[in-house]
């Protein structure tokens, strides 16, 4: 299957370190100022996570959203995957 042409290149792919500037700013235009700083503390504790993951949406190198997933074991219904933050650039 082939992507129509006048698609943009968009790839999604797990958040790095280098990406802290960018989430710091997505983060405040979704109304949760923070810093570079905080937001580095923070990604440090979920890429530890096992149960968090946290992706980017990119193109052409420029980050244009994140998403933040939790895996939830809830004792109603097994497994689930919660988004628990979403922001796309302005």
């Amino acid at each position: 299957m082939t992507q129509p042409a006048n698609l943009p290149d968009v790839k999604v792919r797990t958040a790095l370190l280098e990406d802290a500037p960018a989430l710091a700013r997505l983060s405040g235009q979704l109304g949760y100022p923070a810093t570079i700083e905080q937001i580095l503390a923070r990604m440090a504790v979920i890429q530890n996570d096992p149960s968090s993951g946290l992706f980017v949406a990119e193109e052409s190198g420029a980050v244009l959203g994140w998403m933040h997933l939790l895996n939830q074991h809830l004792i109603e219904y097994g497994s689930r995957i919660e988004v628990a933050g979403l922001v796309v650039d302005e």
